[in-house]
């Protein structure tokens, strides 16, 4: 269901089919889903404030998704 798309720097992984990914994230209560948002825009802040600047469209999904 998930493949890995990348090791170098980091491991990735992704979903080998979009309808998967659909799946899994509606399965998920809102409120987890709201706060998963925020976690990830809080990492990507504290991780990759520099990167965050050249994709601030990356950040506001993540902000708007979280409430």
């Amino acid at each position: 269901m998930i493949r890995e798309r990348s090791r170098v720097p980091e491991a990735e992984y992704i979903f080998k089919h979009q309808l998967t990914l659909e799946a899994a994230y509606h399965s998920l209560l809102h409120r987890a889903r709201r706060t998963l948002h925020r976690r990830v825009a809080d990492a990507l802040l504290r991780l990759y404030p520099e990167q965050m600047k050249e994709r601030p469209g990356l950040l506001a999904h993540h902000w708007e998704r979280a409430g």
